[in-house]
């Protein structure tokens, strides 16, 4: 029974050895495995401090977008404001530039009545002075034909040369009566 004895406590002691071997490799194991996961919830909290910066910096890159979106959306209206003034502007340009082509047509027209009419004006002022010069001329004939004496037919009136006329044309109707 001792030999029985020696070997169950031969046994015993060498699955004893192998569990202590297994126990030291699991404990081993285990503080290998927590270093990983200690480095893995390093590496995570590292992870989340880069997303939270992310994060952030995505925050600001959305604003910064939002505010560049709303200066070309105002740079586009105001593009559209100033080509629709300018094509206001273009459009007034034209209408006064068709006003001045009226206005110079017009003022040529009116030159041309002018100078028509300063024509006119001389021929008329000609034709007066020779109408003057006609009835002073027929004023100095019937002067001479009714006796009326006149140095100065300008000084004679058609009023006194008709008065006398009138006397003659009575005296004669007299002297037929007779």
């Amino acid at each position: 029974m001792e030999d029985q004895e020696v070997d169950v406590a031969t046994s015993l002691r060498s699955e004893l050895a192998a569990l202590q071997y297994k126990r030291d490799r699991l404990t081993q194991e285990v503080e290998e495995m927590r270093s990983q996961i200690r480095s893995r919830d390093q590496h995570c909290l590292e992870l989340q401090v880069e997303a939270e910066q992310l994060r952030e910096q995505a925050a600001r890159q959305n604003a910064i977008i939002s505010s560049l979106k709303k200066r070309v959306h105002e740079l586009e209206e105001r593009e559209r404001n100033l080509f629709a003034a300018q094509g206001r502007h273009e459009i007034s340009l034209q209408s006064a530039q068709r006003d001045i082509r009226y206005s110079e047509e017009k003022a040529k027209e009116l030159e041309s009545k002018v100078r028509h009419l300063e024509i006119e004006l001389s021929s008329e002022e000609q034709k007066k002075e020779s109408a003057r010069l006609q009835f002073q001329d027929f004023v100095r004939r019937l002067s001479g034909a009714l006796g009326v004496d006149a140095v100065d037919t300008s000084s004679i009136s058609a009023e006194a040369l008709v008065h006398k006329a009138s006397e003659l044309v009575q005296a004669r109707n007299f002297a037929i009566e007779k």
